[in-house]
């Protein structure tokens, strides 16, 4: 009956060290992916955090400053001449 309990605290102690390491790992992939905000389009936390206005205008070669109007990619209502 040892060997029993033995095997299921083994696996029940090897769910929850996976569960921990997906929940790690998850946050390092959300913080990695984020910095682009600040290193690639060179906006400030203080700026991120306090600003009344965060409506940054960034394009894929980054840069951009909170507020400034930018070019939607998403279609407009007189884009579309068959709706």
């Amino acid at each position: 009956m040892a060997k029993k309990e033995t095997v299921w605290r083994g696996l029940i102690a090897a769910c929850g060290l996976f569960l921990i390491l997906l929940t790690v790992s998850i946050g390092v992939f959300l913080c990695y992916k984020g910095l682009g905000t600040f290193t690639l389009y060179k906006h400030s936390v203080w700026e991120f955090l306090f600003s009344s206005n965060w409506n940054p205008a960034d394009d894929f070669q980054g840069g951009g400053r909170s507020g400034r109007p930018s070019l939607s990619s998403a279609p407009s209502a007189s884009a579309c001449s068959r709706c």
